[in-house]
This record gives structure tokens, sequence and C-alpha cells, in this order.
């Protein structure tokens, strides 16, 4: 079992540090490349899967909105999750400190609104951003847009429910579960990081990095998959079909709720700076070191450079396609 001992804080050595530096670079390295053959996985399979599913979308006359959810669902959960699991599976786990905790409709719906109100404050300068490059480049930015925009089903399914829970299980409980010895913080950084780069386009990157952090720091304090998948789901709700429709229909009043969903956030997050506690655990490690750990690791920069290509390939695709 690939274990960290850690040893009595009154008897580290600088030998012990280094030999337990290797011992957790190997760890999130293993992690880290598990993430990467994630995603190339996900779209290598994509290519024979989506030629497969148009046949058969034709023969069996089904919709090309529920054949593209489904290319892009068969790839990642049935074909390429099932590798990283292999990979990241022989990782030992260890269970949160926290007791577990349900929260009540008031703090889901108060934390729902935080992390909306999130989304869409970093969304504000993702779109900023993706709009001057997309200006020069002619491509699309953010594709997901053009599924989202289709049968309410579909989208309350495959852009709601399915990715709530199964990216709540491999961002969080996953993740969490293999390397909360390091610590709560660098759980959250990590987290929010993989989480957000996995998106693959520059406006959801922007917002899915703090969102994710954000999910990972009440995952921690609750102790709870159940918490966090409500949260995600209603986060992806409202902010793919509720507050979309609202804006188009209602605009004045649409726009109203999406600025108050905002301020409320900004509140919010200021106000949980001040009291927020982290449990840093018993490595006699400092954050700086873990974090580098992590950013100097050859799959977290294989993971990186593989989102930068695929990213950029995006923007240079025609927005018909």
């Amino acid at each position: 079992m690939d274990e960290v001992i850690t040893p009595e804080v009154n008897e580290v050595t600088q030998e012990d540090i280094l030999y337990l530096k290797r011992r957790l670079y190997k760890k999130i390295n293993k992690i880290t490349w598990a993430f990467f053959w994630f995603t190339l996985l996900t779209q290598l399979a994509s290519i024979p899967i989506v030629t497969l599913a148009h046949s058969l979308s034709q023969t069996l006359s089904l919709p090309s909105e529920l054949v593209n959810w489904l290319v892009t669902d068969i790839s990642l959960y049935m074909i390429a999750f099932p590798i990283f699991y292999m990979i990241i599976h022989s990782l030992p786990d260890t269970p949160i400190h926290t007791p577990k905790k349900r929260l009540n409709i008031p703090n889901i719906l108060l934390l729902s609104v935080v992390c909306i109100g999130i989304l869409y404050f970093f969304n504000i300068f993702g779109s900023m951003i993706a709009s001057f490059l997309t200006s020069i480049t002619g491509g699309e930015a953010n594709p997901i847009e053009n599924y989202i925009i289709g049968e309410p089903i579909y989208t309350v399914i495959f852009a709601c429910m399915i990715p709530a829970i199964m990216e709540e299980i491999i961002f969080r409980k996953m993740i969490v579960s293999k390397l909360y010895p390091l610590g709560e913080s660098f759980c959250i950084i990590t987290s929010g990081i993989i989480f957000g780069l996995f998106h693959g386009n520059i406006v959801q990157i922007m917002y899915a990095i703090p969102i994710g952090c954000f999910l990972c720091y009440i995952y921690l304090k609750t102790n709870s998959l159940t918490n966090v998948v409500i949260l995600h789901f209603l986060t992806n709700l409202t902010g793919s079909l509720v507050l979309p429709w609202l804006v188009t229909h209602y605009p004045t009043l649409g726009s109203w709720i999406m600025f108050s969903m905002i301020f409320v956030a900004i509140v919010y997050v200021v106000r949980l700076r001040k009291k927020i506690t982290l449990d840093p655990l018993e490595l006699p490690l400092s954050e700086k070191d873990k974090r580098e750990l992590l950013f100097k690791s050859k799959g977290f920069i294989a993971y990186v450079v593989l989102i930068t290509i695929l990213a950029g390939i995006m923007l240079f695709l025609p927005s018909s396609i």
C-alpha cells in the first residue's frame, strides 16, 4: 500500500522531509497523470463513438441533440472513467475527520445562490476574454452552449443531473480521499484547479475553478457527498436553464436576479474568509511545499498542456461546427 508515514514532529530530519516529499510526489503525479489520461481518452473515444452514434441515430430516428449528449457521456463515464479509476484505485483512501452533517433546505438554498453568484461573477471575466480571442480566431470558446440551448429534459438529465453526480464523485470524493493527508487547503486548491481545467474551455475554466474550490470546502466541512451533489445540480440547473430562460423572456427580472446572486456570493465569501479554518493535518511541510509538489509534477504539467491544446483547438474551430 502506498501509505504516507509521518514521523513525530520532534524527530523530523531533513532526510525524513525529502523522503516524505518523494512519496507524496509519486502519489500526486499518479493522480494528475490519471486525469491526463481521463481527458485524453475521453477525446479519443468520442471519435469512433460519434460515427457509430450518428449512424444509429439515422436508423433509429434519434434526435441529434440526444446523440451528442450520449456520445459525451459514453466517452466520459463508460470508457475513460473506468481506466481512470483503475489508475488511482491502488492509492489508499483516508477518511475525512469532520463528522457527517446534512445541510437543511435553507442552507442548501443559500449555498446554491452563492455557487450561482460565483459562476456568473467569474463568467463575466471569462466571457470577456473569450470574446476577445474568438473575435481574432473566429472560433468558439464555449461549445457546450450549443447543447444546453435545446430540449429542456435533455439539459436537466445530461447537463445538470449526471454531471452533478459523477463530477462530485470524481473531483470531490475521490480527490479528497486520496489527498486528505496533505491537508484541507491542499485538497481545496487541487480539487478546484483539476475540476476547472477539466471543463476544457476558457469560459468554463474561469468559473469552474472557484466553484470547485467552494464545493470542496463544503464537502470537507460537512463530510457529505449528497450535499455537494445537490448544490452542483442546482447550480447547473439554474445556470444552464432557469436564468438563461429568465434573461431571454424577462430581461430586467433575469438580470436583477443574476446580479443579486453575485452580490450575495461576494458578501458570503468575504465574510467566510474572516472565519474560515482549514485543518493542515500533521505533515511537516508548508502549504508552499505542497503546492510545489502539485505544480511541478509531470502529470500536472502534461494535464495543463493537454487542456491548453484542447481549448486552443476550440478557439480555432469555426463556430458553425
